[in-house]
């Protein structure tokens, strides 16, 4: 009698003790509507795809749905402001933002465990995901900008963020665009949670973070090469070598953070202070002046020796104007390539001059030149140009968040 008055009491909080009625409600709409957009998207591939896989698509989907369903009512009580934590009758577009991320991302899990769909059906994973990465770069402006910024939706989108980059990794893993070792990435929160609770647990000391914008736009380069991996835009090994390079850093930042929290490293000491401003300034100032002079080098080698072979076998799969083509490309590549050299929005220009690379990789038999340009590309994309750079807006964009301005 008991344990069936416990069971109601709690039934009762759930459902009827939520101390906000509008907050309630609007967790109820959103479910509804999750569920009305979900069956239409069923229906929609139900048409296109196998039934198999379609249903497969529909139940994974749901599940991914359902959690993320309760995430959200999990948290909805620290959807507070002020000093005295009122709670807040709205969720506001900001917040809304991150559930449509969350819609998405379970349209992207439901793929999971079915064969890649063919035809233009293939790019609908990519698409999803990389509209939900981009509408996370948005999503803390708008609840800014309109004072609706909470625990709430920090937690929603941190929530959101690391199921997304479980699902799709994984995918673009079962794909075979991403290689087996970019598993860490899905893993890393998992395994950073689990560590804590071991300290926890052994009655550990665990350390705070110091703030870093540096995890953030990390994170950023992995869902954009989850995005494009998911697409059949590339070779898997161009894909593999992007990937592993994006994952490097990505790691050593992981390392560092878990050495801190166990309190292996002190973050505020003069030895780690020391040794960290040597490391950066040979990382990100150096190296990356040293790679562009390499470039300027690799890609003079490669109008002189490569591009005449590459460019016709690259219009074999391209059914394109040769000429037109051809121009544009070579006007693309030595532009980027100068504004590389110069250090002038040298990560934007290294992502154009990898993208090229990239589709000659697809469609040619790849040299070793060919394939240092495109890691140095890479390389300069995630580290940036360095010492001796002329201009770097591309540097504001990602060191800081939409909306706000550096000091």
């Amino acid at each position: 009698m008991n344990i069936i008055h416990l069971k109601s009491e709690y039934l009762k909080n759930i459902f009827i003790g939520f101390p906000n009625r509008n907050l309630k409600l609007s967790w109820f709409r959103t479910m509804a509507l999750f569920i009305i957009i979900w069956f239409v998207s069923f229906m929609f591939l139900k048409k296109l795809w196998m039934d198999e896989n379609a249903i497969r698509w529909f139940f994974i989907s749901g599940i991914i749905l359902v959690y993320e369903l309760y995430i959200l009512w999990r948290i909805l009580k620290y959807h507070v402001k002020g000093k005295r934590k009122k709670l807040l009758n709205v969720l506001g577009f900001g917040n809304v933002l991150t559930l449509t991320r969350g819609l998405l991302i379970a349209f992207v899990g439901g793929f999971l465990f079915s064969a890649r769909p063919a035809g233009k059906l293939g790019w609908l994973p990519a698409l999803f995901y990389l509209i939900a990465a981009i509408a996370d770069r948005f999503d803390g402006y708008f609840a800014r900008k309109k004072n609706l910024d909470t625990l709430m939706g920090q937690k929603l989108d941190v929530e959101y963020d690391a199921l997304g980059l479980f699902v799709a990794p994984v995918l673009a893993i079962q794909y075979g665009q991403l290689p087996m070792w970019y598993i860490f990435v899905p893993l890393s929160r998992y395994a950073f949670i689990a560590g804590t609770y071991l300290l926890r647990k052994f009655k550990k000391p665990i350390y705070d973070l110091t703030p870093s914008n540096r995890r953030r736009y990390l994170a950023g380069f992995q869902m954009g090469i989850t995005g494009v991996a998911l697409s059949p835009l590339f070779d898997p090994l161009a894909l593999h070598t992007a990937a592993t390079l994006f994952l490097l850093p990505f790691m050593a930042g992981f390392i560092r953070d878990w050495l801190v929290v166990s309190g292996l490293f002190n973050p505020l000491s003069m030895e780690y202070s020391k040794i960290k401003k040597i490391v950066l300034n040979i990382m990100y100032m150096w190296l990356p002046f040293i790679l562009r002079i390499m470039l300027f080098f690799l890609i003079s080698y490669f109008f002189i020796f490569d591009y005449s072979k590459i460019i016709l076998l690259f219009f074999e799969n391209v059914q394109m104007n040769h000429l037109l083509v051809s121009s544009v490309l070579i006007l693309l590549i030595i532009s980027t390539t100068l504004l590389i050299i110069t250090g002038t929005m040298g990560r934007m220009a290294a992502f154009v001059l990898a993208i090229i690379f990239g589709l000659f990789m697809n469609s040619s038999e790849v040299t070793a030149n060919m394939y240092s340009i495109f890691t140095i590309s890479n390389f300069i994309m995630i580290i940036g140009s360095g010492v001796f750079s002329t201009w770097k807006p591309d540097e504001d964009i990602i060191n800081r968040r939409a909306g706000e301005t550096l000091t």
